[in-house]
């Protein structure tokens, strides 16, 4: 099997399921246009059967034109998705055996990774597909290691790990949740590798239970208090304000007994029924006042 050369043709098949929108496709060939390389796209790489581009034998019909091609120089699939086993009945492996090339595909490909390395005699590689390049998600690591290993022709070596910044997505595929499977009416949410630099679950568990204990805490504090401890607070006040006459010893004890409590201060401003209660207080307080003041006169 030859090396990518520069300035090669990529051969593009749809062998699973069919792009969404145009505008995947002409990211991925715009892709690998501004690198130097040609796309050569498959006569059915267009076809849509549902949840499949096309029906089997015209996608390995694709498959195998590409391979047989002399100017194609390495095959790609379009993306991954569902459908890929279908054509396993209808491929020439003999053909393709015959013409070796530098495969790539990932996901539902992998059903074609493994009979086109028996049989075919070469290796294949798990990488993105024409929409994976072309995707934003797509780190940068995987798209350089990706045209390094076809420009090296698959060598025997040991391959870097991805830096922690782009550990995140493996392959580039966009992320989907909550996308139908299939044909009826079940939902599922696709599985994603959690960020390297994510809090573990239970501990962020913990802390959000902590936040919100002391969030319940603060609001306890500021809650008024009940009725009965308003009007008990009342009774207090008024029984003192009656009493303080009696008590006096002098000008000033009488003066100190007869000024009013200094209201609670979560009802002097959020209960106007105590603060009437405490200015009718205060009005009879002053009252006492003047009564014994003419006594001692």
């Amino acid at each position: 099997m030859k090396p990518l050369p520069d300035g090669g043709t990529i051969g593009v098949a749809a062998l699973a399921s069919p792009y969404d929108m145009r505008s995947e496709l002409e990211r991925g060939v715009e892709w690998w246009e501004t690198r130097g390389y040609r796309v050569k796209l498959a006569p059915g790489i267009h076809d849509r059967d549902d949840y499949v581009a096309g029906d089997a034998r015209s996608r390995a019909h694709d498959l195998h034109t590409l391979f047989a091609d002399p100017e194609v120089d390495a095959v790609q699939a379009l993306q991954g998705g569902f459908g890929s086993s279908e054509i396993l009945p209808h491929l020439d492996f003999d053909l393709i055996a015959a013409n070796p090339k530098p495969f790539v595909g990932y996901s539902d490909i992998t059903s074609l990774h493994v009979p086109i390395r028996q049989r075919g005699g070469f290796p294949t590689f798990y990488g993105p597909g024409l929409v994976g390049v072309g995707d934003k998600e797509t780190t940068g690591f995987t798209r350089d290691r990706l045209l390094a290993v076809l420009r090296d022709g698959a060598p025997r070596r040991r391959l870097p790990l991805a830096p922690a910044a782009d550990a995140r997505d493996a392959v580039g595929a966009r992320h989907r949740q909550g996308d139908p499977l299939l044909r009826g009416h079940a939902r599922a949410a696709v599985l994603r590798r959690r960020p390297a630099d994510a809090a573990p679950p239970r501990r962020q568990a913990r802390e959000d239970r902590r936040r919100r204990r002391r969030r319940h805490e603060q609001m306890r504090l500021r809650r008024p208090p009940s009725r009965g401890r308003r009007l008990a607070r009342h009774e207090v006040d008024r029984g003192r304000a009656r009493q303080a006459p009696a008590a006096a010893r002098g000008a000033r004890a009488v003066q100190a007994a007869a000024r009013p409590r200094q209201a609670h201060r979560f009802h002097s401003a959020r209960c106007p029924v105590y603060a009437r209660r405490r200015r009718t207080n205060v009005d009879r307080g002053r009252v006492a006042v003047r009564k014994l003041r003419g006594r001692a006169k």
